[in-house]
């Protein structure tokens, strides 16, 4: 891929955040040098657990539309740094207390070494740079980005919003 080809890339992506209705930047970081794969675990872990804690026990079947939703891009691991992840979210429940509180807490608990930041995201642009930084290199891993949606149930993603969910 060369350099237009990732710059298109990358743009696709802002794109899809800026669609999404993405609200906030998360950095979830770990300091440990653990593999991709089980960074994706504690993101999908991470995201549930917000999840039920902001929509309750029925969480999984809500629509999309009322879950957190966005794209993390993971940094690290092979790279000699430890592995953590920056996120570009959208989490449409609870206040900002509440997001900062939950979110600090449940990664407190998901990762006992990590550390939580969360930022209203004032500047969509700056924060999506940063956050995709390495989609520049040549020999960027792709499986390093991982779409929230992914982790959905089909009926999630397929669920309209009524009164009643």
């Amino acid at each position: 891929m060369n350099s237009t080809e990732r710059k298109k890339l990358r743009d696709a992506y802002f794109e899809l955040c800026m669609q999404m209705g993405t609200t906030h930047m998360v950095t979830l970081a770990t300091h440990q040098h653990w593999s991709i794969n089980k960074m994706k675990a504690l993101i999908r872990h991470f995201a549930g657990c917000m999840d039920n804690s902001g929509l309750g026990g029925i969480w999984s079947q809500k629509p999309m539309s009322q879950r957190m939703n966005g794209v993390f891009f993971i940094e690290g691991s092979e790279l000699g740094a430890a592995i953590h992840t920056h996120g570009l979210v959208h989490i449409p429940y609870g206040t900002e207390s509440f997001k900062a509180q939950a979110g600090k807490l449940l990664w407190d608990e998901t990762c006992k070494s990590g550390t939580f930041k969360l930022r209203e995201l004032y500047r969509p642009k700056g924060a999506f740079d940063y956050s995709s930084k390495l989609m520049k290199w040549r020999n960027y891993d792709h499986d390093r980005i991982v779409l929230l949606a992914d982790f959905m149930s089909e009926k999630s993603l397929s669920l309209e919003p009524t009164m009643q969910r």
